[in-house]
C-alpha cells in the first residue's frame, strides 16, 4: 500500500487496554477493553458506514481449585453492544458479520503434567 492510502475495512486506531489483578497465588481477575474505529469501506462500496465499537470483557480464573485443572469464568462483551465486522462486498454478504453478544462460558482446561 502506498504511504497516506487506507486499507478498507480495517480500523484506522484499534485500544486494547488489560487490567489484571491477582489477590492471592490462586486467582486472577482481568478486565478488557476494546475500542476499534476509524474504518471506512472499499472505494465503490455505497453501503452505510461502518461504525466503531468497544467492547468489555472480564475473565477470572483459578488454577489450584482442583490440580493440574485450570477453571475460568469469562464474560465476552459485557455491556452487550452489538458489535459488527466489515464483510467483503455487498455481494458477498448485504450487512456485516455481527460480532459476539453477550455472553457467559466456564472453561477447564487440564495439564498433564
Amino acid at each position: 500500500a502506498q504511504a497516506g492510502v487506507r486499507v478498507a475495512d480495517a480500523p484506522n486506531h484499534q485500544v486494547y487496554t488489560m487490567l489484571t489483578w491477582q489477590p492471592d497465588s490462586d486467582w486472577t481477575f482481568n478486565a478488557v477493553a476494546t475500542r476499534a474505529f476509524g474504518r471506512a469501506r472499499a472505494e465503490g462500496d455505497s453501503r452505510d458506514k461502518i461504525d466503531d465499537y468497544s467492547t468489555v470483557d472480564f475473565v477470572a480464573y483459578n488454577d489450584n481449585l482442583i490440580p493440574n485443572l485450570q477453571t475460568s469464568i469469562v464474560i465476552k462483551n459485557a455491556l452487550d453492544r452489538e458489535n459488527f465486522e466489515p464483510s467483503a462486498s455487498v455481494s458477498s454478504l448485504p450487512g456485516d458479520y455481527p460480532l459476539e453478544g453477550r455472553s457467559v462460558r466456564i472453561e477447564l482446561t487440564y495439564s498433564l503434567n
